[in-house]
Formats: structure tokens, C-alpha cells, sequence
């Protein structure tokens, strides 16, 4: 990615890494939920178990915010860093539609 700055190459990095650390925790709303969870131990980044209740992901893996930030670099990288919606939508397509990991999440 020749077109990708130093500085938003780190803002990507630190992203990625902000998004590992707290996907395991995500959407926990039940405030009694949490304090329970954390009286356990008091370290809820890179928690080691999915706690959230509205989806499951293996440990490791990001969530759909990072996913969309993947489908944005792609549509970049394909069109030398310049933002094209067409582009865009051709890769959400492909990384949230049909045949894809995301496809079971979007049926009712």
C-alpha cells in the first residue's frame, strides 16, 4: 500500500489492536453482567472468551467494525488510495454478502 501514510498506518495498526482488545466484550449491556465478569479478574482487554450476548467470535478474531475498515483498504489498494463508492460497495458485497461469513448473521 504504497499510498498509505506512515502515520495512518499506525492509526490502522492501533485499530486493529483496539478492536482485538475489547471484541470479546462487545455489546454487554447488563451492567450486573460486566461487574460479575470483571470481580473475576480486572483486566477486560484481550478478554479470552466471546461474553457478548448478541453474537460469537473465536478469540482473535475482529469484529464487523474492523471487517468494514478490511473492505475499505481493499476498495483503497484497488484503485491507487483513491475512494470509489462503486469500488466500496463491490468489495462490501463480497466480504458481507452472499457465500460469505457474514451471510447466516443477516437472515431472519
Amino acid at each position: 500500500m504504497n499510498w498509505l501514510k506512515n502515520e495512518e498506518s499506525g492509526a490502522i495498526h492501533g485499530a486493529a489492536v483496539a478492536d482485538a482488545a475489547s471484541r470479546p466484550l462487545h455489546w454487554i449491556y447488563d451492567r450486573e453482567k460486566m461487574e460479575s465478569l470483571l470481580k473475576k479478574v480486572f483486566q477486560p482487554e484481550f478478554w479470552p472468551t466471546s461474553e457478548s450476548p448478541f453474537y460469537t467470535l473465536p478469540t482473535g478474531a475482529h469484529s464487523s467494525y474492523f471487517d468494514t475498515t478490511v473492505v475499505m483498504l481493499r476498495a483503497l489498494g484497488e484503485n491507487g488510495g483513491n475512494f470509489n463508492p462503486s469500488i466500496f460497495l463491490k468489495k462490501a458485497e463480497e466480504h458481507f454478502g452472499l457465500n460469505s461469513a457474514y451471510e447466516d448473521s443477516f437472515q431472519d
